[in-house]
């Protein structure tokens, strides 16, 4: 049996500081105002590395944006601090995706000669 509902539109899509959020679907609210994100939304959440925790914005108009959130060792933090050592990160997996890797037979001996 087809769903009976309103039919999605691209006009439905809202622009946020020049990002535009697409339109997925509609969810009912519970008696505690919760929501579920759903199955659609798991999935994408999945490929980005399963958030723990989401960051909550709420605009004037009443939209509510939500960061996915992932928590890092706080030794490891000051690489998102520095914006020149994350723009080298960043270069930096870009390369090895890109298959710009060098392998290394002897781990010991590579070091020894940085």
């Amino acid at each position: 049996m087809p769903r009976r509902g309103r039919q999605t539109t691209a006009s439905q899509d809202i622009e946020v500081a020049g990002q535009v959020f697409k339109y997925v679907g509609s969810k009912a609210v519970d008696d505690k105002y919760r929501v579920s994100l759903g199955s659609k939304i798991a999935k994408f959440l999945r490929k980005i590395a399963s958030p723990r925790s989401m960051d909550i914005f709420l605009s004037s108009e009443g939209y509510i944006l939500l960061r996915p959130m992932a928590r890092i060792p706080a030794s490891e933090a000051w690489i998102w601090r520095d914006e020149e050592v994350r723009a080298s990160f960043t270069r930096a997996l870009g390369e090895a995706r890109s298959g710009k890797t060098t392998p290394i037979d002897d781990l010991e001996d590579f070091l020894e000669n940085l």
